[in-house]
């Protein structure tokens, strides 16, 4: 949490000052940004090799995930035209249209993720089970509500299963556990 309010703070702590610059940049401006994204695209696409094995906890990737999409995020804002005045009209119909999407994409993921699993908890798993392979895509699965409550991979469930942990199961797993115990569900 502290680390998603910080990097947001100096996000639009940059964007606020190359706001401020509304010119058209130079042309060697322009240049000096897109060599600055192949420059971050090379070093998140190496990364991998660059760490190599030494990330055993994803740390250094969901961090360099997250400044990779703020470097480019940066880089993009730079390229863009001097600024356009939106009727608020425009803007609010715009967030609008986008969420009925969204929303709509979400409610029939059943349909079009058919090839990713049978029910709508499997389609989770399976886009879990990618995110723990991509950190960018995690890290905007998880920024948009998507994310499991506990995710427990491969390492957490062989510490549990092969450590002294009296009831070592989720919560979720535990009150799913009780309720086809007692044979009721909650309302």
């Amino acid at each position: 949490m502290r680390r998603s309010l910080f990097a947001g703070s100096t996000f639009f702590a940059i964007l606020g000052a190359l706001a401020a610059q509304d010119t058209k940049p130079s042309r060697g401006q322009v240049v000096g940004t897109w060599i600055a994204i192949v420059i971050i695209t090379l070093l998140a696409l190496g990364s991998r090799w660059l760490i190599g094995g030494e990330d055993w906890n994803g740390f250094v990737e969901g961090a360099g995930a997250l400044l990779f999409w703020i470097a480019i995020s940066i880089c993009v804002f730079r390229l863009r035209p001097p600024r356009a005045n939106y009727s608020a009209a425009v803007v609010v119909g715009t967030l609008l249209v986008s969420a009925f999407v969204y929303k709509g994409l979400q409610a029939t993921e059943i349909f079009w993720g058919r090839p990713m699993g049978s029910t709508d908890d499997e389609i989770s798993l399976t886009l879990e089970k990618y995110g723990a392979d991509d950190a960018s895509f995690l890290l905007a699965h998880h920024m948009l509500g998507n994310g499991r409550g506990e995710p427990c991979g491969d390492l957490c469930h062989i510490m549990r299963e092969y450590t002294n942990i009296r009831d070592g199961r989720t919560p979720e797993q535990r009150a799913r556990r009780d309720f086809q115990l007692e044979g009721t569900y909650p309302r």
